[in-house]
């Protein structure tokens, strides 16, 4: 019985600096405020995804997905130093990517949206969360991701019903309650971090 060939196994990505990445001019997700936070975890984790790039006809490499990625290695670069290496790579200024080259137009603009949207449709089992968090130190629970005042929720007492919290007030009384939004604005990141913790 003859033997399968088995398939040929070829890097899952390639290792490229920033200045070789171009940001695709359609993104639609505004980043900024995430910059920061991204490059610290980069900082203390090394990278744990690749950027995603697809090759365009003048042979650059054009960012589908990791936005924020490279966005925050070059603040890295320019907070930290031309020199500054993430752990895991062999150099200043490198990152991973993953280079798709089988994509049209519109298959990159659908991955494009669909890295970021379909993320958003995940929930977190809150107890399971909240063991993991405990295991860790207070610093590895920085490099998280999580607000400070997120991880005190979740070691906390579980608020059952958050509508609970409205009840009795003038607007709410004698009214059916259904969902209900508030949109803050604020100066910038700073202040929006303080409101949070309150």
């Amino acid at each position: 019985m003859p033997t399968k060939k088995k398939p040929e196994i070829t890097s899952a990505a390639v290792w490229l600096r920033v200045d070789e990445l171009t940001p695709w001019k359609h993104n639609p997700r505004k980043n900024d405020h995430a910059v920061e936070r991204v490059a610290k975890n980069i900082e203390a984790l090394g990278f744990g995804t690749p950027i995603v790039a697809r090759v365009m006809p003048d042979g650059s490499h054009e960012v589908i997905a990791g936005h924020t990625r490279l966005k925050a290695m070059k603040w890295l670069l320019a907070n930290r130093g031309e020199g500054f290496t993430a752990q895991g790579t062999p150099g200043p200024g490198i990152v991973p990517v993953r280079v798709l080259e089988h994509l049209t137009d519109d298959q990159a603009a659908a991955l494009a949206l669909a890295d970021n949207k379909l993320s958003e449709m995940s929930a977190w089992d809150d107890g399971m969360l909240a063991d993991l968090l405990r295991e860790l130190d207070e610093q590895q629970r920085a490099n998280t991701g999580f607000e400070s005042f997120e991880i005190e929720k979740l070691f906390g007492t579980p608020v059952e019903n958050p509508l609970d919290e409205w009840q009795g007030m003038p607007e709410f009384e004698g009214e059916k309650l259904s969902k209900r939004h508030i949109v803050v604005h604020f100066k910038n990141d700073d202040d929006a971090r303080a409101f949070g913790e309150l």
